[in-house]
């Protein structure tokens, strides 16, 4: 198997080699073994799976991601204290040993490493929200101190890191369900709440635009995503969308140029439940680009752009669980890639995808 630093090299001095890069995906979800890999490359799409890890999660995952590097696979199991899952990844071997699990960990809902693979904060519940000490050679450390101010969610469902390391977005099923912190090696000030949303009883997991000037949400009401502008804090909220996505809304995500953002969605018949918009970064939602043909995965987590902006992969909850497509800002969806030979065995409930340069 070819190296990342192998293509890391040859795309250096060639734009052009966009097309060789190779990609790695980890997707987590349910039914045995839980967590997959794959290696992914345009223009062929969906390459070998990875061996299982020896020593499997053992029960549902509700969320994965690497670490920034894709050195770490991590998996957020269901249920149970101490499930917060983490395995050493080589691109030529795969899954190494499980990492010993953490202590001082509630029942996680989703995780994310910052991007220094130093810290991983945690949606969970009973504590809401937690972030833990990392190492990529000896794993967990300890647990931060509590922040002084909890965001009072019954579940925390979702994080995610301001691009700058500075702010953790958190959500979770409450009134105020899309809430913020500083971060300054530890938990710091707690943002004042976003005006301007639905009544809804939940967020889903939340998202900050590559320029760190939006953060996002899906939601449990109509219009079922929001996106308010960030500086330093929640700003103004850009308007809904024209065509509200179908269904509620699950991770909103955007793609590396901030052009365009994904909404994925469940309760809603299966094309309306894949949802792309046009973005801009200045005035927010554009038109909805049309569903791919065929798709009837139903509903759908995760949306994920490769980090040259020219693949789009989904999970979904419908067979073949995982989907792919070339993409275009211009046009959209391409024509989707072939499945994997060996597909997740359930549902996917998220993916992720590494490198994230290129």
């Amino acid at each position: 198997m070819a190296s990342r630093t192998t293509y890391g090299s040859m795309l250096a001095g060639n734009p052009e080699f966009f097309r060789s890069e190779l990609f790695y995906v980890l997707e987590a979800g349910y039914g045995s073994p839980y967590v997959n890999a794959y290696q992914y490359q345009p223009p062929t799409g969906w390459l070998s799976k990875y061996a299982d890890p020896a020593t499997t999660p053992g029960q549902d995952i509700g969320g994965g991601c690497w670490n920034a590097d894709g050195t770490v696979a991590f998996a957020a199991a269901t249920s149970g204290l101490g499930n917060a899952i983490a395995y050493p990844f080589n691109t030529s071997t795969g899954f190494g040993t499980k990492y010993s699990n953490p202590s001082g960990v509630g029942g996680i809902f989703k995780m994310k490493a910052n991007s220094a693979s130093s810290v991983v904060a945690i949606a969970n519940n009973p504590g809401q929200i937690q972030a833990v000490n990392w190492n990529n050679s000896t794993g967990w450390g300890s647990v931060f101190a509590a922040p002084g101010t909890l965001p009072g969610f019954s579940l925390g469902r979702g994080v995610a890191w301001h691009p700058n390391q500075g702010a953790i977005a958190v959500s979770g099923t409450s009134g105020n369900y899309l809430q913020a912190y500083a971060w300054s090696g530890g938990w710091s000030t707690k943002y004042s709440n976003p005006s301007g949303g639905a009544g809804a009883n939940y967020g889903n997991k939340p998202s900050f635009n590559n320029a760190g000037t939006a953060v996002g949400v899906g939601i449990d009401q109509s219009p079922n995503v929001q996106v308010w502008q960030w500086s330093s804090g929640f700003s103004t909220k850009y308007s809904d969308p024209a065509t509200t996505p179908g269904g509620l809304g699950f991770q909103v995500s955007f793609n590396p140029n901030d052009t365009a953002i994904g909404v994925g969605t469940r309760d809603a018949g299966s094309n309306s439940q894949l949802s792309i918009f046009t973005w801009s970064n200045a005035t927010g939602f554009g038109t909805r680009y049309t569903t791919p043909a065929g798709y009837n995965g139903g509903e759908v987590p995760t949306i994920a752009w490769t980090a040259d902006n020219k693949n789009v992969l989904v999970s979904s909850y419908g067979t073949p669980y995982v989907w792919a497509y070339p993409w275009d800002d211009s046009t959209g969806y391409g024509t989707k890639y072939a499945n994997p030979a060996t597909t997740p065995t359930n549902l996917g409930v998220e993916l992720d995808v590494v490198p994230r340069t290129v």
